[in-house]
């Protein structure tokens, strides 16, 4: 996801929230990817 972020939008912040596709994994998971994204700034 950090790579994905860096490729697209550099040291910018996108000027909308990033809408992220998911899987049907675990929701565990899921809650964890959320955080790292809001902690990136996505």
């Amino acid at each position: 996801m950090l790579g994905a972020v860096e490729r697209r939008f550099g040291n910018e912040l996108p000027a909308s929230p990033v809408e992220w596709l998911t899987d049907n994994g675990s929701c565990y998971r899921a809650n964890e990817t959320r955080q790292f994204a809001r902690m990136l700034g996505a």
